[in-house]
């Protein structure tokens, strides 16, 4: 006897973003990293307006976990498709200054949306980029 077992739309929904939150952390080929000169809450706002003026869809955030989830980078990369996930995350190294992480299983958008985000974050007034060496 077969047993089917069904869910709602709100876990089905927390089940898939789980789903790609876990894909997103454990990624590791296409991973790039930026330094902001910013606590968390200013480089989270440097992040969400650059994402704004490039009219990229923000599909989840979570800033109390420090995350957030983009895509629709198709309009401004067309090697991916408008589903394409790019995970971005926090992690603040010391006051003032904040790991931000661009993720994606995608590698060339993920560095695409990296060199995107971070010269996007540098243009601001307000905030900058440290300059890494290569």
């Amino acid at each position: 006897m077969a047993v089917l077992t069904a869910c709602g739309p709100t876990e089905m929904i927390r089940r898939t973003v789980g789903t790609s939150i876990q894909s997103l952390e454990k990624e590791e080929e296409g991973r790039y990293a930026g330094l902001v000169e910013a606590g968390f809450a200013e480089s989270y706002d440097a992040l969400y307006e650059v994402l704004r003026e490039e009219e990229i869809y923000i599909q989840l955030e979570r800033p109390r976990k420090r995350y957030l989830v983009a895509m629709g980078f198709d309009r401004v990369f067309p090697r991916c498709s408008d589903t394409t996930q790019v995970g971005f995350f926090f992690r603040e190294e010391e006051p003032g200054l904040t790991r931000l992480e661009v993720v994606s299983t995608n590698r060339e958008l993920a560095l695409f949306a990296a060199e995107l985000i971070f010269e996007g974050i540098d243009r601001l007034e307000w905030i900058s980029m440290r300059v890494q060496p290569e």
